[in-house]
């Protein structure tokens, strides 16, 4: 009896041991194994394709440490990784033996499907290897890692940049989450322009439909202004008109079938008229600015000091980069690969119809997941 008890207490304490995450935690582990056993990441293209002729090479790995005071940093000499705790080497791994179990991750984290945290072998060994005490280090930004990589002009080392890393393995993420903050406000007028004097019955909670019935009923829907100060003012340094773009976007996104951004910027500002090129290459910008570190209710400079850099771990295992020297792809990948989405109504407050001083308004929310 005591020894049944002794081996369940065991089976407990190893089971709340256990690392638990979610694939793109597990997908974060996997792109440090495989930068450290690759030495580094080719580039990426528009259409999320290894451009064979860039390759990055990662010369240093930086992870703030669980207190957030150490930083662990992992740096590969000739067939093995060099492991440290701020400046002093803590241990030593084969890169070889790195490698066996990084193919093993991969084909458990192909093999799993699940949306909750879930345990790995080949995870939880990998950590071990790599002294790593958790997935994911807690973050205030967008970065996942910093890397030192070596400059392809000047053949120097870059100083730490701040990567972000997007996988496949797992459900889509977004790129721009819902809030209060990303809230758009327009103004309801009837078909002169004029306030209204009534209105047909709305849905509670469908807001296409809402917005489809106005339209139909001869009815104007005018941009007026982004809710959030903070965000309105982070849109104006990147561009001034980029309120009145995005609105468009949204509005026809609300109004149409149409979710991609591709088409809807084909929907709203065809390159086939020059005058748009203003426009597309602003909401390309924007879409870029925000993976790269801009928060909707965080005051930005302008200036893109937390992310310089894009990770993508794709569904056969290849980790692909998008940098400063393919700017442009990654741009392009962007807007090829996100789609709008409704958030909640009622959270968000969107899609009804409200009075304010004897006018009439409705908000809509910007949220952008990836596709895959």
């Amino acid at each position: 009896m005591l020894k049944r008890l002794l081996r369940l207490w065991r089976k407990i304490m190893d089971e709340n041991n256990t690392t638990t995450g979610n694939t793109g935690e597990w997908s974060e582990l996997y792109t440090l194994g495989f930068l450290l056993v690759n030495g580094g990441a080719y580039a990426a293209d528009e259409r999320q394709n290894r451009n064979e002729e860039i390759f990055y090479q990662v010369l240093k790995i930086i992870f703030d440490g669980k207190s957030g005071a150490e930083k662990i940093t992992y740096q590969a000499d000739d067939d093995t990784i060099k492991i440290f705790s701020n400046s002093t080497e803590i241990a030593n791994v084969k890169i070889e033996k790195l490698k066996k179990i990084l193919i093993k991750l991969l084909e458990q984290l192909s093999a799993t499907n699940e949306g909750r945290a879930y345990s790995l072998d080949a995870g939880s060994q990998m950590m071990e290897l790599l002294r790593k005490d958790v997935i994911k280090a807690a973050s205030s930004d967008k970065k996942d890692l910093d890397l030192v990589l070596l400059d392809l002009k000047t053949q120097q080392p870059t100083p730490e940049i701040g990567f972000s890393i997007k996988s496949q393995l797992g459900s889509p993420s977004t790129l721009i989450n819902a809030s209060m903050a990303t809230n758009f406000t327009y103004e309801i007028l009837d078909a002169n322009g004029n306030v209204p004097t009534e209105f047909p019955e709305l849905h509670d909670k469908n807001v296409k439909d809402n917005i489809c019935l106005l339209l139909s009923s001869g009815y104007k829907i005018e941009f007026i202004n982004a809710d959030s100060e903070i965000f309105s003012n982070n849109l104006n340094l990147i561009d001034s008109n980029l309120q009145d773009y995005l609105a468009k976007i949204l509005l026809s996104y609300y109004s149409r079938e149409a979710n991609k951004v591709s088409e809807l910027i084909e929907i709203n500002y065809p390159e086939t008229d020059t005058n748009n090129s203003n426009a597309i290459h602003k909401i390309k910008e924007f879409l870029g600015v925000m993976a790269l570190g801009m928060m909707p209710n965080t005051s930005w400079d302008g200036i893109l000091t937390s992310l310089g850099g894009f990770l993508l771990v794709k569904k056969d295992g290849d980790v692909l980069c998008y940098y400063l020297y393919n700017l442009k792809d990654f741009y392009q990948y962007l807007v090829n690969n996100t789609k709008l989405e409704t958030p909640s109504t009622t959270r968000y407050g969107i899609g009804r119809i409200i009075e304010n001083n004897g006018r009439f308004y409705i908000k809509l929310n910007l949220q952008v997941r990836f596709l895959k």
